[in-house]
């Protein structure tokens, strides 16, 4: 990094930024009195930051030409070639994660299909399943062909989505649906309960019963719990009986040749439970059916719960639009859910549209004091590479970084499919002490950025954006690692004017705050304009604004 007299370094500056009180409320585009076209350009920006695994120029001027409705529309038509197949075919034992996780980012940050990317991302936070666990480390590809379950479903039916889910085996491995056998007396054992509980905890229900906008129904003032520990055993009843397709071991083991990834499990009747059982809302599933009816009674009874509509459509919001959306935003997306104007329940291609232009999505940063969400370490990356055409070192065909895309949990707390738990990297209630919790307001990715983490992940990303980089005037570590192209904004970096506001475009959906430009254009200025020091400009700007309040909150 070059160093020039009267220059602030970058960690200074980066301290100087922290503190920014990122609600203020004017912004340099406004300041500059935009026209209507830079509006217009703002709203293109923040759809694609709600839908999409980072803005770029080239979307951005798409969405401004068809507008918003019409680029949604055509998002869903677009599904790009499927994870398994494509791992397959570069790794036909499945047994590093390496190629797992290099390959979805290559989809994430090239494929065509964002929206399906970026839902089906979303869902993987709340059917989690994670190769941190022993037994899935090397079944890499049935995690392929999970994630393809939730591409598949993006834009179909939640009911259909719990089959597959639940019938997956890296699920039933991951949560012990697998093997799961019905109670044996003489060896004193019973139906697992472990995956009974989290599909109605965190895949369908949650703990307490809501009204349709999301909020506590109350009793006496206190929550009501929608299942007890009864519920959960019956519920684990009758989910016994599933083991590995293709094979008539029923203990097979999951590192043996009987352990198939790829196919969804299969009834093995002599292990069902065949008894009665007792679900939620006075149902009951009769004696003598097969492990394939009561699964069936069961995904229904969950299906068909009040809670669903408002427990999934409030979590989706929170991991596209905002942290805190109005009960109003919640109802009128959970009435979707409930029914997407043909009767159908469950649509969620009806469900992301109703997310994405809702009045409070498109403009609720202009309305609401705590509107927006925290970005997730794993987007703040994938925006650096869409945003600045990334291109990948000498002699690869892949994104690469060091440590190993893989190995990205050690610097920024994630990576894609390797939660420490099932509740995800982040919890969707949590709420950091200070002033957000005193607020009664939740921020859930902020549970990722522990003291380590924003040191850890800044450094990560400043030392990346400051070493990585090609332009016309210099070529630094292209042949080392993935690397951003900052010749377009190098020409721009002449006039520190021009450069901020391409930037304040690209990375902030024109939402700079007054301060932050003031900030930046003195440092910015303060550079000579020399192709030597444009370069610096253009770096600078790029580590300071990403490193900012105003960015690590997504509005």
């Amino acid at each position: 990094m070059f160093v020039y007299k009267r220059r602030l370094s970058i960690s200074t500056l980066i301290l100087i930024i922290l503190p920014l009180i990122i609600s203020a409320t004017g912004s340099a585009q406004d300041a500059s009195s935009a026209s209507q076209n830079r509006a217009t350009d703002g709203a293109s920006a923040r759809l694609l930051s709600q839908s999409t695994f980072g803005a770029t120029r080239k979307d951005i001027e798409r969405v401004k030409s068809i507008g918003i409705p019409a680029w949604i529309e055509h998002q869903f038509t677009l599904n790009g070639k499927s994870h398994l197949q494509q791992l397959q075919e570069k790794d036909a034992s499945g047994s590093n994660s390496a190629d797992r996780v290099h390959l979805w980012w290559l989809e994430a940050v090239d494929g065509a299909d964002q929206l399906r990317g970026r839902v089906a991302y979303a869902l993987s936070e709340i059917f989690v399943v994670s190769d941190t666990q022993q037994t899935l480390r090397h079944a890499q590809l049935g995690l392929a062909n999970y994630y393809d379950i939730l591409r598949k479903h993006a834009f179909g039916n939640f009911r259909d989505l719990l089959t597959d889910v639940t019938l997956s085996p890296v699920m039933g491995v991951y949560l012990s649906m697998m093997q799961n056998a019905k109670a044996n007396p003489a060896t004193n054992t019973r139906a697992d309960e472990n995956f009974a509980r989290e599909l109605m905890q965190l895949f369908t229900i949650g703990l307490h019963e809501l009204n349709l906008n999301g909020t506590l129904k109350l009793q006496n003032g206190k929550p009501i719990n929608t299942y007890t520990q009864d519920d959960i055993k019956e519920y684990a009843r009758a989910l016994t009986g599933w083991g590995y397709a293709n094979t008539e071991r029923w203990d097979a083991h999951p590192a043996s040749r009987y352990a198939n990834f790829l196919l969804p499990m299969a009834p093995f009747p002599q292990y069902h439970d065949t008894g009665s059982k007792q679900l939620l809302n006075n149902k009951v599933i009769p004696a003598n059916q097969s492990a394939e009816e009561d699964l069936k009674e069961v995904l229904d009874s969950l299906f068909n719960h009040p809670n669903v509509g408002p427990f999934i459509s409030k979590q989706l919001i929170q991991r596209l639009v905002t942290s805190n959306p109005t009960p109003e935003y919640v109802a009128r997306v959970a009435s979707i859910f409930n029914d997407n104007g043909l009767g159908i329940r469950g649509d969620l291609q009806s469900v992301i549209r109703a997310i994405l232009i809702d009045d409070e999505a498109r403009s609720g940063h202009s309305i609401y004091p705590n509107y927006g969400k925290t970005r997730e370490p794993a987007l703040r990356l994938s925006h650096l590479w869409r945003a600045f055409n990334a291109q990948f070192a000498a002699g690869s065909d892949t994104y690469t970084t060091n440590p190993q895309l893989n190995g990205l949990d050690i610097e920024l707390g994630q990576s894609v499919l390797s939660s420490p738990s099932v509740f995800n990297f982040f919890l969707p209630n949590y709420s950091p002490s200070g002033e957000i919790k005193q607020s009664g307001l939740v921020a859930p990715e902020a549970e990722l950025y522990t003291e380590n983490y924003v040191l850890s992940g800044n450094t990560f990303l400043n030392t990346y954006i400051q070493k990585f980089y090609t332009s016309e005037q210099i070529d630094a570590g292209a042949k080392f690692e993935t690397h951003i192209d900052i010749t377009y904004h190098v020409e721009l970096a002449k006039d520190p004017s021009d450069l901020l506001q391409e930037l304040n475009l690209i990375l902030l959906s024109n939402q700079m705050t007054v301060e932050l430009h003031t900030l930046l254009y003195d440092h910015l200025n303060a550079l000579p304009n020399t192709p030597e020091g444009r370069v610096q400009r253009v770096l600078d700007a790029i580590t300071l604004i990403m490193a900012s309040p105003a960015y690590l909150v997504q509005k």
